[in-house]
């Protein structure tokens, strides 16, 4: 397909990471794996979350990442307390990182035997999810062994509607589409006007004019009889 630029303001960003970190309370006396290359917008959380509340960032180089045997030595022996990774990477490791307290995920479907296996009493883990266009992240739950896994709820500040083909609201348990609203959502796509009117439209629930645009996710979901949000896949062809 063809690449989206998407115009991400500094206030988007600065929006998210105090949204963010208000649900995962990274603290100042954090070690934090920065793994992620500068043009993955998972970068965005992984180096300036930390950096907000004085928290230190362990540099890794891609040999280090590339080294998945050594890792967990590597991650232990630097005293790291917060990784910010995918799904993938975290089965990949061979045994436990006891420093860890806290693991973020994101970018594909959580396992519930992940779950099992890393989230434990001494260390959290929260599945996220969030395309660009609303900013790295807008919706997370903190995943717990037993429990069904899910998208969460949005994150402070942030809006989720799950809206039919008819563009009306979805009851429980009722498939439609992901719309996320609040100060995260983007700008539109750079230099592609027909997309950005597409996708980016005006908020239909809001009458109060607080929330007034609305990002169109592509995405299928369901809300859970407690709120929260079920992921199902896309509802087009795009590759996520």
């Amino acid at each position: 397909g063809v690449p989206k630029g998407i115009v991400v303001t500094q206030r988007n960003i600065c929006h998210f990471l105090r949204s963010a970190n208000a649900f995962y309370g990274l603290r100042q006396d954090d070690i934090v794996f920065q793994g992620a290359s500068v043009a993955f917008d998972l970068s965005m959380e992984e180096i300036w979350i930390p950096l907000m509340v004085g928290a230190t960032l362990f540099v890794a180089s891609p040999a280090m990442i590339g080294d998945v045997e050594r890792l967990p030595d590597l991650l232990a022996g630097a005293g790291v307390t917060v990784i910010d990774t995918v799904p993938t990477l975290l089965s990949m490791l061979s045994r436990e990182v006891r420093t860890l307290r806290v693991i973020l995920l994101g970018g594909e479907a959580l396992p519930a035997p992940l779950v099992a296996r890393w989230a434990t009493p001494g260390c959290r883990l929260f599945n996220t999810y969030g395309p660009t266009e609303a900013t790295v992240v807008a919706t997370a739950c903190e995943a717990k062994p037993g429990e069904v896994v899910t998208i969460g709820r949005p994150i402070a500040n942030y809006t989720a509607y799950v809206v039919s083909e008819a563009g009306t609201i979805c009851g429980e348990g009722e498939q439609g589409e992901l719309w996320i609203g609040g100060p995260g959502v983007a700008q539109g796509y750079l230099k592609r006007p027909e997309l950005t009117a597409e996708k980016f439209v005006r908020n239909p629930f809001d009458a109060t004019g607080s929330d007034p645009v609305l990002y169109r996710s592509g995405d299928a979901v369901s809300l859970t009889a407690d709120g929260q949000l079920a992921f199902h896949g896309r509802i087009d062809d795009q590759v996520t």
